[in-house]
């Protein structure tokens, strides 16, 4: 999976994520929960999960 940049949207398990910047760890992610972020690959491949701790940024549902 291609890690986005703050300001970039991603699909996660079919639900639109917009990328944003992280400043205080997982804080405000909506992916923060032991079930959920363990589990965030790529759907297309199954293989390579998401690591946003080393890109320094957070997961928010984007409601349209």
């Amino acid at each position: 999976m291609k890690t986005p940049k703050p300001g970039q949207f991603t699909m996660i398990n079919g639900i639109l994520y917009r990328a944003k910047r992280r400043t205080d760890g997982c804080k405000g992610c909506d992916l923060d929960d032991i079930t959920l972020c363990p589990n965030v690959t790529d759907s297309r491949t199954g293989d390579k999960p998401l690591e946003c701790s080393l890109s320094d940024i957070i997961l928010k549902k984007e409601n349209f």
